[in-house]
């Protein structure tokens, strides 16, 4: 037996007071256990030689995880995982038998194209010969288990077409062959067009993001039909103070509250540009400097008076 199953749970479970020599010792024990599928037996001596250990750590073991018997000493999880294995090897055979094992079984045995065995008539040599092909189609899903398997010999798979006939072949050329014209790419449908005139005329600041989640709400409200509203409310709003110092909402929570329905501020559409802001502000200030001028002006000429009547 060259496979067992190693369970970690249960092994780190059952081997958690061990240090790193015991541990590797144990395994050593367990792996010659299965190999041979034979109790340990023998000197202490020469199975702590077999096992890199010392015949100390060894007793410990053997005291702790194996079972004293006259045939040596057994270990009950390794004897249950051989038991199961030959169990289904047993299964395996007789599935084989049960497949193969008929009278004309002989008949469809071939012999291998490198020096394979041959059929010698007997049921029993076909089912050993074919035991592992159903040990493998066991472990396969329920829709490859019945394959055929695969050989070197398979002849190939054909349609086992009849050859055509002169008559046939000129029918065929003569005739016309349909040429599959290349499909032209789709273009932009009505929708993402007016949605692409509605996200070009949106402002281009940090706010405008999730572009393709703003065209399926589009599509999803059908914005196609009321396009050339949005479109007029987004343009107007635009030119608004509020959108102009970044205060737009985000494209998608415009869509999916309906803001083109809330019209434009009145007393925010004629607010002038930053441009004209800035030479306002330059006209006041030359206002308010002229002002100063003239009041310092009056009150130096008031001052004056005053020393004279003196």
């Amino acid at each position: 037996m060259h496979y067992y199953q190693h369970h970690i749970g249960d092994f780190i479970r059952d081997t958690a007071n061990l240090n790193d020599h015991q541990l590797a010792t144990y395994l050593r024990m367990i792996w010659s256990y299965y190999d041979s599928e034979k109790p340990i037996s023998g000197d202490l001596e020469d199975v702590a030689f077999a096992m890199r250990s010392d015949e100390k750590t060894v007793r410990l073991l053997l005291r702790h995880y194996f079972t004293e018997t006259p045939e040596g000493w057994l270990h009950n999880r390794c004897e249950k995982e051989i038991s199961n294995f030959h169990s289904k090897k047993e299964k395996a055979k007789a599935s084989a038998k049960a497949r193969w094992g008929d009278a004309n079984a002989s008949e469809r045995i071939q012999t291998h194209e490198k020096g394979g065995l041959e059929s010698s008539g007997n049921n029993q040599n076909y089912a050993e010969i074919m035991r592992s092909q159903c040990e493998r189609n066991a472990k396969l899903p329920k829709s490859d288990a019945n394959q055929e398997p695969i050989t070197n010999n398979q002849e190939p798979l054909t349609k086992n077409q009849e050859p055509l006939t002169k008559n046939q072949e000129e029918k065929k050329a003569s005739q016309p062959t349909c040429a599959v014209e290349p499909q032209a790419s789709p273009s932009l449908n009505n929708t993402s067009r007016k949605f692409e005139e509605f996200w070009q005329a949106y402002p281009n600041t940090p706010r405008r993001t999730a572009k393709a989640k703003c065209l399926d709400r589009w599509k999803k409200m059908k914005l196609d039909a009321m396009a050339d509203e949005v479109l007029d409310h987004v343009r107007a709003m635009a030119k608004t103070r509020q959108w102009m110092e970044g205060y737009e909402p985000a494209p998608l929570k415009y869509l999916g509250e309906k803001r083109w329905q809330d019209g434009v501020p009145l007393e925010r559409i004629s607010q002038p540009q930053p441009s004209s802001l800035q030479e306002e502000n330059q006209r006041s200030m030359e206002i308010f400097k002229q002002r100063m001028r003239e009041k310092m002006a009056a009150q130096a000429a008031e001052q004056g008076e005053v020393i004279e009547n003196e």
